[in-house]
């Protein structure tokens, strides 16, 4: 993710938490918010490096397969 996004997420998933008035907010409140901002994305891109290592682990095996499955070094390419 760039910074940039990741920012507006934070700033995103923190405004919903936050209380009417800004002169209730406390730093323990602020920084709690944060984490769970931080939290929240931290899952959201393990899902994604997940997904990412199951499609390369795929695309792996489709290339091993198509080139123990060949019979020549030109087909193995194709």
């Amino acid at each position: 993710m760039q910074p940039r996004r990741i920012a507006r997420e934070l700033a995103l998933l923190s405004i919903s938490q936050m209380p009417n008035s800004p002169e209730r907010l406390d730093t323990q409140q602020l920084n709690n918010l944060v984490l769970a901002a931080v939290r929240t994305l931290t899952g959201e891109i393990q899902e994604a490096l997940e997904t990412a290592a199951a499609e390369l682990k795929r695309g792996s095996d489709r290339i091993l397969e198509s080139e123990t499955r060949a019979t020549d070094v030109r087909s193995a390419r194709a």
